[in-house]
C-alpha cells in the first residue's frame, strides 16, 4: 500500500481473487477495479493487461468465465492437437508382480517384437518362467521381478534345474530379465554360459517401446493366467511403431544406466519363492557397458529417478501450457518474459 493513499474498502492488501470478488459484489466497474489493482500490485504491466486479468477472474466460483482465447494457428487448419500423453507400464510395476504375472508383460511385449510366447503350467516346477518362439531361436526367460541385485545362484538354477516341462522343446537360448540388476560375478558367469542378462534398464527400453496402458496390463493380469496362445490374441495392442522396432530385443540398449538405479542392498537368490520368482538385471553378452557393482548402492534420497520424464507430469503452478486454460497461474507468461 502507498502511504498516504486511501484504498476502497472492496480491495483486499495482495490478494487480487477476493478483491475482484468484493468489487463485484459493490457494483464496481472493472475499470476501476484495474486501476486500483494496477497501482497496488502490477505496477509493471500495462493496464489493459491488468483489465484482462480482471475479466478472466469468475466472480461466482462455480462457474468458469466465459472467455475466447485466440489460436495460434488459422481457424480453417485441419491440423489435430496433439493427444495427451497417457500412463503406461513402467519396470518398477513389475515389483510389484509375481514371476508368473510379470512373465505376462513381458512376453506381450516381446510378442510385439516378433514371434509368440508359451507359459509353463504353474503346475510344472520349472527354471523358465517364459518361452519366447522366434523364427530362428527359441528362447527360456528366467523372470525375477524383485527389485533386487541378484547373484551367481540364479545361473546354477538355469543349468541344473529343468529348464521346461518335458513335452516342450528345450530352448536353445537363455536369458535372466529382472526389475533390479546384477552383481559382477554373475555377468561374469552368464557371459561364460552364453546366457542373456536383461536389467532394470533393458525391461523399461522393452515398455517405453511397447508402450503398454493400464487397460491393457490389467486384462492380462485377469485373463493371461489361463490363456494357452500368443498373448496378442488376448488384448487389443497396437503395434511398435517402426524403427523402434527393428532392433532386436536381445541386442537393445538400456533405457537408462543401472548404476543410478535403487535396489534392495542383499544380493537375493534366485531360487523361485512360492508363487513369486524373481528376476535379473544384467548386461546382454557382448554389451560394452560397465556391470554395477553390488557395494555401490545408492542412497534412495540422493538419487535422481532414472525413470522421471517417462510419464506424464502434473500440471504446476507458474508453469505455461499451450492451452491457456491450464495456465497454473495468470503471471506465469509475465514471469517468463522477466526471466528473458
Amino acid at each position: 500500500m502507498r502511504p498516504g493513499i486511501l484504498l476502497p474498502s472492496w480491495y483486499h492488501t495482495g490478494d487480487v481473487r477476493q478483491t475482484v470478488h468484493a468489487a463485484a459484489a459493490a457494483g464496481i466497474e472493472t475499470d476501476e477495479v484495474a486501476s486500483v489493482l494496477s497501482d497496488e500490485i502490477f505496477d509493471d504491466i500495462p493496464l489493459q493487461r491488468v483489465k484482462s486479468i480482471v475479466e478472466a477472474i469468475p466472480t461466482d466460483d462455480d462457474q468458469a468465465p466465459d472467455v475466447e482465447n485466440s489460436l495460434s494457428q488459422a481457424a480453417t487448419t485441419d491440423a489435430a492437437a496433439r493427444p495427451p500423453l497417457a500412463n503406461r507400464c513402467t519396470v518398477t510395476d513389475l515389483e510389484y508382480l509375481s514371476a508368473r504375472e510379470a512373465a505376462r508383460i513381458v512376453g506381450l511385449v516381446l510378442e510385439l517384437f516378433d514371434g509368440n510366447t508359451l507359459r509353463p503350467p504353474a503346475t510344472e516346477s520349472v527354471e523358465a518362467d517364459l518361452l519366447w518362439r522366434r523364427q530362428y531361436m527359441n528362447v527360456g526367460l528366467k523372470i525375477i521381478p524383485q527389485r533386487t541385485t541378484v547373484g551367481v545362484e540364479s545361473i546354477e538354477a538355469l543349468r541344473s534345474g529343468q529348464l521346461v516341462p518335458d513335452d516342450l522343446q528345450r530352448p536353445s537360448e537363455l536369458a535372466i530379465v529382472t526389475s533390479g540388476r546384477f552383481d559382477e560375478e554373475i555377468l561374469a558367469e552368464a557371459a561364460n554360459n552364453d546366457i542373456h542378462c536383461f536389467d532394470a534398464g533393458h525391461v523399461e527400453e522393452w515398455l517405453l517401446r511397447a508402450q503398454l496402458s493400464p487397460d491393457i496390463v490389467g486384462t492380462l493380469l485377469e485373463n493371461g493366467e489361463n490363456h494357452d496362445g500368443p498373448l496378442t490374441d488376448l488384448v487389443d495392442v497396437p503395434p511398435i511403431p517402426a524403427p523402434r522396432t527393428s532392433t532386436d530385443p536381445l541386442e537393445i540398449e538400456r533405457a537408462f544406466d543401472v548404476d543410478s538405479y535403487n535396489v534392495a542392498a542383499e544380493t537375493t537368490s534366485s531360487e523361485p519363492q512360492p508363487q513369486e520368482s524373481g528376476t535379473t538385471s544384467a548386461q546382454s553378452t557382448g554389451e560394452t557397458s560397465a556391470a554395477p557393482s553390488q557395494t555401490d548402492e545408492a542412497d534412495p534420497e540422493t538419487v535422481a529417478d532414472p525413470l522421471a520424464g517417462s510419464q506424464p507430469p502434473p500440471g504446476k503452478t507458474g508453469t505455461l501450457y499451450a492451452d491457456p486454460d491450464e495456465d497454473g497461474e495468470y503471471t506465469a507468461f509475465d514471469d517468463y518474459l522477466d526471466d528473458l
